[in-house]
């Protein structure tokens, strides 16, 4: 398989400010006593996991990956050596300044896009009971990007402890990958995040599955949401006229 099948554009990700706020909110620390030392390590995992997905990593997130490198490598000095009015705290104040004016902008931005398409939703929303919609826009509400990063890194990290010197090569293509999925659910759902990467479990394979995860969910085939222990589920987006026609045919 050509690498450069598996290649998908950054933004998918966002951008290094949406990550750093969803390692905030996972480690459930104010924004304005954040341990840069702590995040910044979960930071650079993210990153290793985009690099292993042969990602080309935007200016800005080497640029926020520096800046952090630089902040905990002061931080483990002496307490001598380093003082609240040095640099390196109004570099991490900055930092967490620039991310207080990011999240409000983010969040007031969230909110013009709701009210724009509160209308076009209205009647949809309407036709079908709520238990009944399963729309991938609520559920990524719930199932972030960057906790499928997360759960997929997990996988990474148990795929390196077993073969360290691997080197198979796939030649299956992208659209391989999606139709097991949606073979896969059209037979049972939902279904774990982990059952979706089928054996044998080689590298390009489980990049595979996963490129073919956040394409599934970028076109609204597939829902994805937190079940029990906070595992990541996926269920098929049913269209209105399932539930009508289930609704006749009882």
């Amino acid at each position: 398989m050509d690498s450069t099948d598996f290649q998908i554009r950054l933004q998918t990700f966002t951008g290094p400010f949406d990550l750093l706020l969803h390692l905030v909110k996972r480690n459930e620390i104010d924004l304005r006593e954040v341990s840069i030392a702590g995040i910044a390590n979960q930071f650079f995992e993210h990153i290793r996991i985009l690099k292993w997905l042969d990602f080309e990593l935007a200016g800005d997130f080497l640029v926020v990956a520096a800046t952090l490198m630089e902040i905990k490598s002061r931080q483990l000095l002496p307490r001598g050596e380093s003082t609240e009015d040095s640099p390196i705290e109004e570099e991490k104040h900055s930092l967490v300044q620039q991310l207080i004016e990011y999240r409000r902008i983010k969040k007031a931005a969230s909110l013009l896009e709701i009210i724009s398409s509160q209308q076009s939703k209205k009647l949809a929303r309407q036709a079908i009971p709520e238990e009944e919609s399963l729309e991938a826009s609520t559920s990524l509400q719930k199932v972030e990007i960057w906790d499928l990063l997360n759960s997929f890194g997990k996988l990474i990290r148990e795929w390196e402890e077993k073969n360290e010197s691997q080197t198979i090569v796939d030649e299956m293509p992208q659209a391989f990958f999606e139709d097991s999925i949606l073979t896969r659910l059209n037979r049972q759902a939902p279904i774990s995040f982990e059952s979706i990467f089928e054996t044998p479990r080689t590298k390009m394979r489980l990049i595979g599955f996963f490129l073919a995860l956040l394409e599934l969910a970028k076109q609204q085939k597939i829902a994805l949401y937190f079940g029990e222990n906070e595992a990541i589920l996926l269920d098929l987006v049913r269209p209105p006229e399932f539930f009508h026609g289930s609704k006749i045919e009882a």
